[in-house]
């Protein structure tokens, strides 16, 4: 808020007037409803996430607007959620050195685990796809060890298989030298025990279409992708209720995929959803609705572009400028007696040897055939602009 707003408001607070308002809130009041719906269902959700829900319901809206609605119904989620994870995707680093072009290039892998209420403490193994943010599905054991990393990536491939409807080695291309089969996936871990195993690496050497490449030593952001995957899913899904026993959490972790690769929109890969990016459906870096609105606002650059549109000033000003309204508007004033002073400070400008020069062109026969001339010459010459070298020429039209 400006100061000279605030000084007005607060000097009419202490004389017993209070300000005027509220003010209408037509851009609130017309998408508050579905806002808290989305909400609601997905309390765990920013601002961001259910802004592009609702922009995926066909409603115009800007995020502000539903960052102010949040705020008035007591939504907001605390400055300090998920700053953790925040920092753990600015310190990721790629742990391979060409980017993935598509999904089925580069997975993650690795192990979290969730503490039931009555069920002991269980490790969920699954792999993400770097590219779309995929998950597949995830393993489930009371372990962590080489047989749990091998199930892990099993899944990964029986439901690509399933996608797809072909096997993923079918995709894989022949070296034409050797005529060996190359790798398509690569499966990125880090440096933990059941990653190192031989079980493991024999599991890869088997599936000629998989290559397993390890993160450095103690970077665990190289892996952050996969990380932030098992924020959200507790952050956003598990910790929001009790879970009993392993049988409710594999129902849970079920859940929570079906929303996450179909339904809630990734800021990662311009607010689509995983499902859609990972099938070709969508594009990681094109959104399907507009983001940025093009909205009026007070700089000059705009007003000017806004009157040239309502105008039609290109078609119909042939090689006048905008500018040149200015001028104009300086002349009749001073052919209307306004003084010398007063037009100075409507224009704007610190001398007044400046303003002067619109008092050569009021009432002179020369000025009369001047601007006739130039009026020719315009009309003549169709849209194109006519060269101006002095600033007689300039100020001549007006």
């Amino acid at each position: 808020m400006p100061e000279r707003s605030y000084r007005r408001w607060q000097a009419k607070a202490k004389l017993d007037c209070p300000p005027k308002g509220p003010w209408p809130q037509p851009a609130r009041v017309a998408v508050r409803d579905v806002v808290v719906k989305h909400v609601s269902a997905h309390p765990a959700w920013g601002h961001r996430k259910v802004w592009a829900m609702t922009r995926h319901d066909g409603h115009r809206v800007s995020q502000a607007t539903v960052l102010r609605i949040l705020r008035d119904e007591g939504l907001i989620l605390p400055a300090e959620y998920q700053r953790e994870r925040r920092k753990l995707a600015e310190r990721r680093k790629a742990a391979f050195a060409k980017d993935p072009t598509g999904p089925n290039q580069v997975w993650q892998l690795d192990f979290s685990e969730y503490e039931t209420t009555t069920g002991g403490t269980w490790r969920i193994a699954g792999c993400r796809d770097y590219w779309s943010k995929y998950e597949f599905d995830a393993h489930v054991s009371p372990t962590a060890n080489k047989h749990d990393a091998v199930e892990a990536v099993q899944k990964a491939l029986d439901e690509t298989e399933q996608l797809l409807g072909h096997p993923l080695i079918d995709d894989a291309p022949v070296d034409t030298d050797t005529g060996e089969i190359e790798p398509v996936v690569t499966i990125v871990t880090d440096n933990g025990g059941p990653f190192q195993s031989f079980t493991f690496e024999a599991f890869i050497t088997a599936h000629p279409e998989l290559k397993h490449v390890r993160t450095r030593v103690r970077t665990p952001g190289q892996n952050g992708s996969r990380e932030r995957g098992f924020g959200s899913m507790k952050y956003e899904w598990l910790f929001r209720e009790e879970i009993g026993d392993a049988l409710q959490l594999v129902e849970h972790l079920n859940a929570y995929r079906a929303d996450y690769n179909h339904v809630r929109p990734h800021e990662a890969i311009a607010w689509n959803r995983p499902a859609d990016v990972h099938l070709g459906l969508a594009s990681p870096t094109i959104p399907n609705f507009e983001i940025e609105e093009t909205l009026p606002t007070t700089s000059r650059r705009t007003h000017k572009s806004n009157f040239r549109r309502s105008t039609h000033w290109d078609e119909l000003a042939g090689s006048h400028r905008l500018h040149d309204l200015r001028h104009t508007a300086a002349t009749n004033w001073l052919q209307a007696d306004v003084p010398i002073r007063t037009v100075q400070t409507w224009l704007g400008h610190e001398s007044v040897r400046t303003t002067q020069v619109y008092t050569h062109y009021l009432d002179s026969p020369d000025d009369a055939r001047g601007i006739a001339a130039y009026n020719r010459s315009v009309s003549t010459q169709g849209p194109q602009r006519a060269d101006r070298t002095t600033d007689q020429e300039t100020h001549t039209h007006d």
